[in-house]
């Protein structure tokens, strides 16, 4: 009998991950040759951009590379610092980052009441249903 329910393990989730890795990187060449999971060893790079004023930390982007791109995962700025061009030289570090390490672009997610017009507002960003995508060039 198949039994269906909820469960937060952390066994079984990294089971489906690698059951699901598997079979894409046997279906997708592409994903065999680029996935940080082919090799167990292989771990995401973390790179992350932070700015400080006077030592204390007022902002930054969190972030990884996987697939040759950068994955834009959190970004904040604290309010008394916002419209002040923080987050867009936060932006600019990563745009440098990624051309120098020669990825595809930037990847990242975000709803309409966060940051989406300042995403927007960036130079080569263009939008899709809560999710936006960059490219670099």
């Amino acid at each position: 009998m198949i039994e269906f329910r909820r469960d937060d393990g952390i066994k079984e989730r990294q089971a489906i991950h690698a059951r699901l890795g598997k079979y894409n990187r046997e279906m997708c060449p592409w994903l065999k040759d680029h996935s940080p999971l082919q090799d167990p060893e292989r771990k995401p790079e973390y790179a992350d951009f932070l700015a400080f004023d006077d030592g204390r930390l007022i902002g930054g982007i969190v972030g990884f590379v996987a697939y040759n791109w950068y994955f834009l995962d959190l970004l904040y700025v604290e309010e008394a610092y916002r419209e002040q061009d923080v987050g867009t030289r936060l932006i600019r570090l990563v745009e440098e980052f990624c051309r120098n390490e020669r990825l595809t672009g930037i990847r990242l997610e975000t709803w309409n009441f966060q940051a989406r017009g300042f995403y927007l507002s960036q130079v080569n960003y263009y939008p899709k249903p809560l999710f936006l995508s960059v490219c670099i060039s």
